[in-house]
């Protein structure tokens, strides 16, 4: 899935790598440094990545569903150590590049006015999920 039409093959795998490199490569290269000195002091790593990686398309999500299935492997291979692996997925972050021009979309979809800005939507309060749904 690339989000540009008529981009060449080059261009959108440069894009892939891009957001592998920015998203995955940095936190298992920089968690990978500082290993040695964890295994004998105990402690916590913590990754952040979106809600992209557990429902989001693209290059992104794919890069933070990969982030994920990192963390879950090196939970596994760190616990007996006393480290443990949270990965923080959050949702949506207003004012964001992220989401510059997708507010209006969803809001249309919802059958909101058009003419809404992206900071008339941000505003808006969102249905809150119910408590039973939750993402693990």
């Amino acid at each position: 899935m690339s989000s540009g039409a008529g981009e060449s093959l080059a261009q959108i795998a440069e894009h892939w790598l891009a957001d592998f490199r920015g998203n995955v490569l940095t936190v298992v290269l920089l968690t990978e440094a500082l290993l040695p000195r964890m295994r004998r002091l105990g402690g916590r790593i913590l990754a952040m990545s979106s809600i992209a990686g557990v429902r989001g398309p693209g290059a992104y999500g794919a890069a933070k569903a990969a982030l994920h299935a990192w963390a879950f492997g090196l939970a596994a291979q760190l616990g007996p150590d006393g480290i443990t692996v949270t990965v923080v997925a959050p949702g949506f972050v207003p004012d964001t590049e992220f989401w510059e021009g997708r507010l209006r979309r969803k809001a249309w979809c919802l059958g909101w006015p058009r003419r809404w800005s992206n900071a008339q939507v941000r505003r808006r309060r969102w249905p809150k999920r119910s408590p039973t749904l939750r993402h693990r």
